[in-house]
């Protein structure tokens, strides 16, 4: 029997983001060509999520990130390199072939590679650049350019921010690998499904949602993410949870903790809604026309990729909440309008981001790295 090249994806998310979700779907959809493992940090809920969909082999390292407290930056040099001797090893004694780092700031495989380690690496780049300061980006570019075999880009939103190089190449996320359900009643609700970080958007969806909301009086305002424990995330959903208050809105949005089960929340939802500052892609975006829910997201970069204006959803202006409102109202005053652009949302996002269109180039890229290795 012919053996299946080992491919270690790296990822430091302590949650479900959309970047895991992303890059496991391209690991089911091609499970028989290759064998993928996880380095992920210490978390119960990410190491439940990968076994779910059987993904077993699985190691688990502490991982620390570049912040402006003082104890982070002091243990992250001796931290990153400590990592980088284990995952040296790892990838000798398991015979690792590629390993494909599902972020740019994580630069632990290009720190395994100054301790002599040859396995090749292929660099995601998930966030949009201009997200960072100028000079902390470049430095992580030229040192994942020097290192790694590929850089990929998530949109065209993205790879048009990175400096030019030979190494970068553009490969949209895939869709989902799998439907549980046949169509749902949808419900008067309009869904945020993202985890509380600042920037994400859920500040400005709850003040457009009170400019509605005795316009709309059937319809809620529905909360679903994580915190990931961080107290600067947990910060921030405190903020929303007392600008709902001041704004009396309170009772007419429901706050619930990450789901194990996004499909039925998008299959439930009347519109989602995605305000965020900055996204290089948008999972939330891509999923939810996917099962047939109406869209509205702010223009921040990869969205525009997605969304067809009026046709599946609605662009609209970065951190304009009267836009905001104004197109939540529209959508939920017209079942016309949203059940027209469910049908189009559903059709038009499965040609675009076909397996063809998007996973299969990303296995083109591991065969192009096997190859030049």
């Amino acid at each position: 029997m012919t053996r299946k090249p080992v491919i270690l994806i790296i990822d430091n998310s302590k949650g479900i983001t959309g970047a895991l979700r992303s890059i496991t779907q391209v690991a089911v959809n091609h499970s028989h060509d290759f064998e993928f493992r996880f380095l992920i940090p210490h978390s119960q809920q990410v190491e439940d999520y990968l076994s779910s969909l059987g993904f077993t082999k699985l190691y688990k390292i502490s991982m620390v990130e570049i912040s402006r407290r003082l104890v982070p930056v002091l243990a992250y040099l001796p931290t990153l390199f400590i990592q980088a001797y284990r995952l040296k090893k790892i990838c000798k004694k398991d015979k690792v072939d590629i390993i494909h780092v599902n972020d740019i700031y994580n630069l632990l495989p290009a720190a395994a590679r100054w301790l002599g380690n040859s396995t090749p690496y292929v660099c995601h780049v998930r966030f949009l650049p201009d997200r960072f300061p100028k000079w902390l980006f470049a430095i992580w570019f030229k040192i994942h350019e020097t290192s790694a075999q590929a850089i990929v880009a998530v949109s065209n939103a993205t790879y048009n921010q990175l400096p030019k190089s030979t190494k970068t190449s553009m490969v949209y996320d895939n869709l989902p690998t799998l439907e549980r359900y046949a169509e749902m009643v949808r419900k008067p609700t309009f869904l945020y499904l993202g985890n509380w970080m600042r920037g994400k958007g859920q500040d400005f969806a709850i003040r457009a949602f009170s400019l509605i909301h005795e316009e709309v009086p059937q319809w809620r305002l529905r909360f679903v993410g994580g915190t990931f424990g961080l107290q600067k995330n947990e910060e921030y959903k405190s903020e929303v949870l007392r600008t709902a208050a001041e704004l009396g809105i309170q009772n007419k949005v429901d706050w619930v903790e990450i789901t194990n089960d996004p499909e039925k929340e998008y299959r439930e939802a009347g519109v989602v809604i995605n305000f965020s500052e900055s996204e290089s892609f948008s999972m939330v975006c891509m999923e939810a026309l996917f099962f047939g829910c109406p869209l509205i997201a702010s223009n921040c970069g990869g969205p525009a990729e997605i969304v067809q204006q009026g046709e599946n959803g609605f662009l609209v202006e970065n951190r304009n909440v009267p836009d905001m409102a104004k197109k939540m109202k529209l959508l939920a005053q017209s079942e016309e309008k949203r059940t027209t652009m469910s049908q189009f949302g559903y059709k038009s996002v499965r040609e675009k981001f076909s397996k063809a269109q998007t996973s299969e180039k990303m296995v083109r890229l591991y065969r192009l790295t096997l190859a030049s290795a």
